[in-house]
């Protein structure tokens, strides 16, 4: 759909905002974590598959789509401080990352609090991170960054009970509603919001994706717990979660950029095939050569 500029595309785009919130929820459930052995297996486990990406792909770019590219964007990837063509989609990388570094800290705080220091660091947090990007690391959403911050909340919440999930779900509805008006200015009325206003909009979207990409969350969450998988769909879905990341890095760059597959052919779904499959191949490929270097690291 972004390829060919349907604006669906944008009207419920949260996966990575509910990814986000999973990972915060399955963290905010761990016991206490060996912060060492948490930053280093963490940071192998993301960087290692990224510059084995990264690397080759910068090269393919200056041979081949220069003007796609420059030193200047090329080492602020590298940095993980940039995107590019194609690439947009690595802003995440920098952003679990970041979500990783304040792990150990949001374990400290939650660890012996009660119901009113709960509320009070998950509304501080989410503050106090959208004041750090704002003021200091730009580079980072800060709605995005908060989307760790109430999954790990939520995943504390799960053990202790403060807030019913009653209460979540009513609050994370009604919040999530607010995407109506968005949907209504940005795509049927189409109103261009400029100067001042623009930027408390822009806020305003982003933290809409957040509550949207809540709201789905919890939803999902109560109606998969309903749900018994036989072992062949557990095994599927075991497969898929460990080449997830790989797919992840590998897949814009065959749909979206210079090395786009979607005009392949005249035949639409012959892409989409191909694509699919590239994605597949491309990923276990990244897999192969991530899981070997580990090896020699360890």
């Amino acid at each position: 759909m972004q390829y060919l500029e349907i604006e669906l595309a944008w009207w419920f785009n949260v996966g990575v905002q509910i990814f986000l919130i999973i990972s915060g929820y399955l963290y905010g459930q761990k016991e206490t974590i060996d912060i060492k052995n948490f930053y280093i297996k963490r940071f192998e486990r993301i960087l290692i598959p990224y510059y084995c990406l990264v690397i080759p792909v910068l090269i393919m770019y200056f041979s081949f789509a220069g003007d796609k590219v420059t030193l200047a964007n090329a080492v602020k990837v590298v940095l993980l401080n940039g995107t590019i063509e194609g690439g947009g989609h690595l802003w995440f990388v920098p952003t679990i990352l970041f979500c990783y570094v304040i792990t150990p800290i949001l374990e400290s705080f939650y660890k012996e609090c009660n119901k009113r220091g709960f509320l009070v660091i998950t509304i501080a947090g989410v503050q106090i991170i959208a004041l750090f990007s704002v003021g200091f690391a730009t580079y980072y959403n800060a709605a995005w960054l908060g989307c760790y911050i109430i999954g790990y909340a939520l995943g504390v919440n799960a053990d202790r009970n403060f807030i019913s999930k009653r209460t979540i779900l009513i609050v994370t509805g009604l919040l999530a509603c607010m995407n109506i008006g968005q949907i209504y200015l940005d795509y049927v009325r189409h109103i261009e919001i400029a100067g001042n206003i623009e930027i408390i909009y822009s806020a305003f979207k982003a933290y809409n994706h957040v509550f949207l990409g809540l709201f789905i969350f919890v939803i999902g969450k109560e109606l998969l717990a309903r749900v018994s998988f036989n072992d062949k769909i557990c095994s599927l879905l075991n497969t898929a979660d460990k080449y997830s990341y790989e797919m992840y890095l590998v897949h814009q760059f065959v749909i979206l950029g210079p090395f786009s597959l979607m005009g392949l052919t005249n035949v639409m779904t012959v892409n989409i095939v191909v694509i699919l499959a590239a994605i597949c191949v491309l990923a276990g490929l990244l897999k192969l050569i991530d899981t070997r270097i580990q090896k020699l690291i360890i």
